[in-house]
C-alpha cells in the first residue's frame, strides 16, 4: 500500500481530461510510432493507470477494484495496443473482454504470465517465480541469449511515478530482473560478473547487509545518469538471479518498498 499513498499522480479531472486527447492519439498512430515514441506513450498510459489507481486506494483503502472503476480496465487494453505484456489480463480481470478488445500479451521463452488480483505471477520453467502488483508495467518478459552466449529469463519492469526530490517531474523506477541456470558454479560466477558489469556495478558498492538470506548487496549512485541503484545476486539451487532497481532521487525512494516485496516473494521450487 505504502507506493500508492505516495505515487506522483494526476487529479480525476486531469486523467478525464488527458484521456480525451490522448486515447484518439493512440487510436491514429499507434501503428506507426518509433521505439523512442513508443517508449514515451506506454509510459503516458501508464500514468493514468497509476493515477486512477491511487484515487481508488485514496477511497477505499483497498489496492485493486473489485469491478471496473473510473475506465480502468480500458486503460488497460490500450496499454495492450501499445504492446505491453499483460496489461490485458489486468482488463480482462476488470470487465469482461469486448468485441474490439485485444488479445492479451503474454511472456515468451520459457517463461509465462498470470493474474490473480491484485497481482502478477511471473514463472519461469527453470523452477523460479515472482509476484508483483497490477501497477507494474511490463517492458519485457522473455527468454533471450545476451552477450554472454547464456540463455537468460530477462524481465524489465516499471513501477508507479514518484516525484523527483531534486528536478522538476516525476518518473517510474525499473527492475531488472536477470536469472539463468548455468552448468556449475564457474558459469555461476560468469554470469553474475557479466551483469554486474553491463549495469556499471564493482566490488567497492558491495554492502555488507542483505535484503535477502545468502545474497549479495550492491549500492550506487549513477552521477551519469543522476540516478540511485540498487542490485541483488543470488543462487538458489541450479538458478541464478540478479535483480537491479534504479530510479531518480524521490522516485526511488518511493517505490523502493515495491522492490523489497519483489525480493520477498521470489520463489524458488527445486527442478
Amino acid at each position: 500500500m505504502a507506493p500508492l499513498s505516495s505515487a506522483r499522480a494526476l487529479s480525476i479531472d486531469e486523467v478525464r481530461e488527458r484521456r480525451r486527447e490522448f486515447l484518439p492519439w493512440v487510436d491514429s498512430n499507434a501503428t506507426r510510432l518509433s521505439e523512442e515514441e513508443l517508449q514515451v506513450a506506454r509510459e503516458r498510459i501508464y500514468l493514468l493507470i497509476g493515477s486512477v489507481a491511487r484515487a481508488y486506494h485514496a477511497e477505499s483503502g483497498r489496492s485493486f477494484p473489485a469491478r471496473d472503476t473510473l475506465e480502468l480496465a480500458e486503460l488497460f487494453d490500450y496499454a495492450t495496443r501499445l504492446g505491453l505484456q499483460g496489461s490485458g489480463l489486468v482488463a480482462r480481470a476488470l470487465a469482461p473482454a469486448t468485441k474490439g478488445s485485444p488479445s492479451p500479451i503474454g511472456a515468451s521463452g520459457k517463461l509465462t504470465l498470470s493474474f490473480d488480483a491484485p497481482a502478477f505471477t511471473l514463472r519461469s520453467e527453470r523452477g523460479w517465480s515472482v509476484r508483483f502488483p497490477y501497477y507494474f508495467m511490463i517492458s519485457h518478459a522473455e527468454t533471450t541469449t545476451p552477450k554472454n552466449d547464456v540463455e537468460t529469463d530477462v524481465a524489465m519492469l516499471s513501477t508507479l511515478y514518484g516525484k523527483h526530490r531534486e528536478r522538476r517531474g516525476g518518473s517510474q523506477a525499473t527492475l531488472l530482473i536477470a536469472a539463468a541456470s548455468p552448468a556449475d558454479a564457474d558459469g555461476a560466477d560468469r554470469f553474475v560478473r557479466f551483469w554486474l558489469d553491463e549495469l556499471h556495478i564493482t566490488d567497492k558498492d558491495a554492502l555488507p547487509d542483505t535484503l535477502v538470506r545468502d545474497s549479495r548487496h550492491y549500492r550506487q549512485y549513477d552521477t551519469t545518469d543522476a540516478m540511485d541503484k540498487e542490485i541483488v545476486t543470488l543462487q538458489r539451487g541450479p538458478v541464478v538471479m540478479v535483480v537491479e532497481y534504479i530510479g531518480v532521487p524521490g522516485t526511488f525512494e518511493a517505490n523502493r518498498e515495491d522492490f523489497l516485496d519483489v525480493l520477498r516473494g521470489l520463489q524458488f521450487t527445486p527442478q
